[in-house]
């Protein structure tokens, strides 16, 4: 009688210590890596810009610089070469591009400018559980002391069980990683 209360004692605690993580894992509790990225920043500058020349008459200023008299004519002249600046933002929750230009009547400069705007991104944890099973047997007397092991690994902690055939014994165990020497 005391031999079975003993071997069910062990079965208890076997399945507290492989059940205990297990059910931790299957918690709804999501855990995910946290991953930085910089803000990156960059230009593109135009070497040669070669315009592409247009004429058309139907044009509204087209229209009025024909309709107009001398002196209006110098006017929408002088308009149509005066050197200008533009600078147009667009920003959205990836980047910033901002894009200059200077004009004098044909366009004389382009640039733009970019940033990468940091980021962090929540990347699932990656979680595995792997189960080995095999025997171990001692050199000096084979025959004699054949036992049985089951190893369940969870994350980074083993935890195994082994029956010895000969002495009729359980064992129970827990492992952890150390060290790990993986290049990644």
């Amino acid at each position: 009688m005391k031999e079975k209360i003993v071997n069910s004692l062990v079965y208890i605690a076997f399945l507290l210590v492989i059940c205990s993580p297990v059910l931790k894992r299957c918690s709804n509790e999501k855990k995910s890596i946290e991953i930085r990225t910089p803000e990156i920043e960059g230009s593109f500058v135009s070497d040669t810009l070669v315009p592409v020349i247009t004429y058309r008459p139907e044009t509204v200023l087209v229209k009025t610089f024909i309709a107009s008299d001398s002196i209006s004519k110098i006017d929408i002249y002088k308009e149509a070469v005066s050197e200008r600046e533009y600078v147009e933002v667009f920003k959205d929750s990836n980047q910033v591009i901002t894009v200059n230009a200077k004009v004098e009547g044909v366009m004389k400069d382009l640039t733009v400018n970019y940033t990468i705007l940091p980021k962090v991104i929540k990347v699932p944890e990656n979680r595995s559980i792997e189960l080995y099973v095999g025997a171990e047997v001692n050199p000096l007397d084979p025959f004699n002391s054949i036992e049985a092991k089951a190893s369940l690994v969870i994350d980074k902690s083993m935890y195994s069980y082994g029956y010895n055939f000969t002495s009729k014994t359980h064992t129970v165990g827990y492992s952890f990683n150390l060290f790990n020497n993986k290049k990644r």
